[in-house]
């Protein structure tokens, strides 16, 4: 089990503990040769943590069921998707130069909404 989904894994045994209801809400996860073929498609970056990440559980059933604090966990469809709109807008309007980033080189860290660079 990887860094991230252990961590998970904690937050959700937590919940559990304090009696929340919490395993409903997770989609089963997708095969690793669906991701990959999906992955393959894009230019972007996508981690093997990831990868890991979405074909242990496929995000929430729910987009407005808050694992974390204030943040969602998409589905992986929900997310590719995101990202492409950010993708369209977010690069359109700023042309990345005044952040000195390369969309190609970014991966949409399809848990947390946001954009992290290598």
């Amino acid at each position: 089990m990887n860094n991230l989904i252990a961590r998970i894994q904690k937050l959700i045994d937590f919940r559990r503990e304090i009696g929340q209801p919490i395993d409903q809400h997770f989609l089963p996860g997708l095969s690793r040769d669906y991701l990959q073929e999906k992955v393959s498609e894009y230019s972007f970056y996508f981690p093997q943590e990831l990868i890991d990440l979405y074909s242990w559980h496929n995000g929430t059933r729910e987009q407005d069921f808050l694992i974390f604090r204030d943040t969602a966990w998409l589905s992986f469809e929900n997310s590719v998707s995101e990202y492409e709109l950010n993708l369209e807008y977010f690069w359109s309007a700023f042309n990345g130069s005044d952040l000195d980033l390369e969309p190609e080189k970014c991966s949409h860290l399809l848990v947390l909404r946001d954009f992290f660079c290598i």
